[in-house]
């Protein structure tokens, strides 16, 4: 629950502040596909597509196998808004293990070369994985380049394809430098998320109208399909206010605008005007012993939605105390345990030690008397 409050102490509407006197970045970026572009944008990850009956106007090759699969991998990217991909066999007794794709995007299957997998790596894994294949979607002029790897699992769910493709740069603004990175999250042939921090520590972010770095806001202009990078310091920017408990380290909200991070002052933070979803918020502290716990809350639903103005300042139920639940569940004489922790907006909550998960807590079980029976331990997942 979000609730209103008035502060006519505080004032209400403010204006973005760019103190460091940056002026406009203009960075081109580096197309890269391959295990460069896999590392940088967080591993081989992929979406199922199901296989489905092509069209009359589609153009086949001639297939091997009887039971050719057809697949569709919805793209805005080209005019009939997806791409062909076919399965074929090597011979009739053998599993789907050709694969062909419409590369060039024109509808047209039967100019097409195969694309094999690897073996070896076939034999090991037990998938059928096709790397790095390089589509041309149209373009203005040129075609425009995009990499996307594909795996096929006999028997199972359809052909996973992913994104194998990301732009990549450096920038430095003011006395810091940093890695850019702007990847397809949706994989769906459009790039849509955004990361600038520093090397090795990727922050991915939706793009939006702004770009808020370390609290100072950029209007954020993306050219050419992402090799160029715009950014602008923004000035004369309606603010409002949100309310923040105390003991809350940082929190982030997402929106149209773009994605906000902000470590409360005095229990508010600014945000630009309009309405905002909280994604997450944190809050740290060292025990004892000097270790770094967070506690991290996220999984908002319409309730994590802030309507930011120059008048109203919401404030947010969220942090402590955090909420520990216990569910049972019998099934014949067996009993399954079930905890969790939540916010107060049911949000799930996640704690950390030093950087890494805390191992999962443990159930003791005790007899009427009190005597420790027996000790269970939890799992996650």
């Amino acid at each position: 629950m979000i609730r209103t409050t008035r502060l006519y102490f505080l004032l209400a509407t403010l204006l973005a502040v760019t103190s460091l006197g940056h002026t406009q970045i203009e960075q081109r970026l580096n197309y890269c596909y391959g295990q460069g572009a896999i590392d940088r944008i967080g591993g081989l990850i992929m979406i199922f597509t199901d296989q489905v009956d092509p069209p009359d106007e589609l153009k086949l090759p001639e297939f091997k196998a009887n039971d050719p699969l057809f697949f569709a991998w919805k793209t805005p990217s080209t005019k009939e808004g997806c791409v062909w991909f076919a399965m074929d066999r090597s011979n009739l007794d053998q599993p789907h293990d050709r694969l062909i794709v419409d590369t060039d995007c024109d509808g047209d299957l039967s100019d097409e070369l195969v694309v094999t997998c690897d073996p070896k790596e076939k034999e090991e894994t037990g998938w059928t994985l096709f790397h790095s294949i390089l589509l041309n979607f149209p373009g203005e002029g040129e075609s425009r380049t995009y990499h996307v790897n594909a795996v096929y699992e006999a028997g199972g769910l359809g052909l996973a394809i992913g994104s194998d493709c990301c732009y990549h740069g450096e920038i430095a603004i003011g006395e810091q430098d940093y890695e850019v990175i702007f990847k397809d999250d949706n994989h769906d042939g459009t790039h849509d998320q955004l990361s600038i921090a520093p090397k090795d520590h990727p922050d991915f972010r939706s793009l939006g109208r702004f770009f808020d770095l370390n609290e100072t806001l950029y209007s954020l202009e993306v050219l050419e399909y992402g090799s160029m990078l715009k950014l602008n310091p923004a000035k004369d920017i309606a603010m409002g206010q949100v309310q923040v408990p105390d003991g809350i380290s940082q929190v982030r909200f997402e929106s149209e605008l773009g994605t906000f991070i902000r470590t409360p002052q005095g229990g508010i933070v600014a945000l630009p005007q309009g309405t905002h979803h909280l994604s997450r918020w944190t809050i740290e502290r060292k025990d004892q012993q000097g270790r770094l716990w967070r506690a991290e809350g996220q999984g908002f639903d319409k309730q994590g939605l802030v309507e930011v103005n120059a008048t109203d300042i919401p404030s947010l139920k969220i942090g402590e105390p955090l909420l520990s639940t216990m569910t049972v569940n019998r099934n014949g004489g067996d009993l399954s345990f079930s905890q969790g922790l939540t916010g107060h907006m049911s949000e799930s909550i996640t704690l950390y030690v030093d950087g890494e998960q805390t191992e999962a807590p443990k159930l003791e079980v005790h007899d009427r008397t009190g005597k420790l029976v027996d000790t269970l331990n939890f799992e996650y997942g």
